[in-house]
């Protein structure tokens, strides 16, 4: 096997696998190498499947014989533990720290229009129909309010179709990938999560280190970063009128706003490059 030739030519100490899939393979290389290897599962084993059965039941076979299991949440680790045991570890994403700093509240105060953010590929996990509905429902509340859906996917043209649908083409942009998330984000004013579930939700952690007030689905990842109700705000997952309901609030609640993104970016204490490395290097 290429892959279990390529290992044992490098005489590593440990290996650290990332991924579901590649978490199977590289284990089932290393059998009888005798070395520690390291797997991180990055999704929710809940809710993202490995693919066919078949690939299950290896991953279920394999994991004992892991060093070590690393996922991003406790919720997470819970899924594997019969097979892990006491050898499972819990650690997060790390969020870097935004290029500059963003005045305290967050966004310029005196600005007539005002945008709400989404990010994320154009898939149908990331639940962008879901959130074109709830901006529809509180549209015309709002006027001076825009929404940008960032990123690109499939599903740009039915997106794109629905927003036509909706009357919304006035209100909503599609303004494709950005390669600097955190200058995206600076200029906004409240960011949504409308994913059907996350492994864990790094932009919502950029959004947050960028001082902003936050919406998300209640899915695992986003459970494990949002403090509801102190620095952002849960919704019931895939509930449209929940989430549109927790906009037209947050939309006309400037001082609500400016609360949230008062303790948003403390994001990067909990889930800062630091803490999260030493966590690693603690491990191995």
């Amino acid at each position: 096997m290429v892959l279990r030739r390529a290992i044992i030519s490098t005489r590593p100490d440990a290996v650290i696998s990332f991924i579901d899939l590649t978490n199977v393979r590289v284990l089932a290389a290393t059998c009888g190498l005798r070395l520690p290897v390291i797997v991180s599962e990055h999704s929710d084993p809940y809710r993202a499947s490995i693919g066919h059965v078949g690939w299950e039941r290896l991953r279920r076979r394999l994991y004992p014989g892991a060093r070590y299991l690393v996922t991003l949440t406790e919720e997470a680790l819970r899924y594997f533990a019969a097979e892990v045991g006491q050898r499972g570890r819990v650690i997060p994403n790390p969020v870097l720290r935004p290029p500059q700093v963003i005045p305290e509240g967050g966004r310029a105060p005196h600005r007539t229009s005002k945008t709400l953010i989404a990010m994320g590929r154009l898939v149908p996990v990331k639940g962008f129909a879901l959130l074109l509905a709830a901006f529809f429902f509180v549209a015309h509340k709002h006027p001076s309010w825009s929404l940008e859906i960032w990123g690109e996917g499939p599903l740009r043209s039915a997106l794109e179709t629905l927003a036509c649908k909706l009357r919304l083409t006035a209100r909503v942009r599609f303004p494709g990938f950005t390669r600097q998330p955190y200058a995206v984000l600076q200029r906004a004013d409240l960011f949504v999560l409308s994913s059907h579930f996350e492994g864990f939700g790094n932009v919502l952690c950029e959004a947050m280190a960028c001082g902003l007030p936050v919406v998300s689905f209640a899915s695992s990842g986003p459970r494990s970063i949002i403090r509801d109700g102190i620095d952002g705000v849960l919704v019931a997952s895939g509930d449209g009128r929940a989430l549109a309901a927790t906009l037209d609030l947050l939309m006309r609640d400037e001082a609500q706003r400016q609360r949230l993104a008062q303790r948003a970016p403390e994001v990067l204490e909990r889930f800062g490059v630091d803490r999260v490395m030493g966590m690693w290097q603690q491990l191995l």
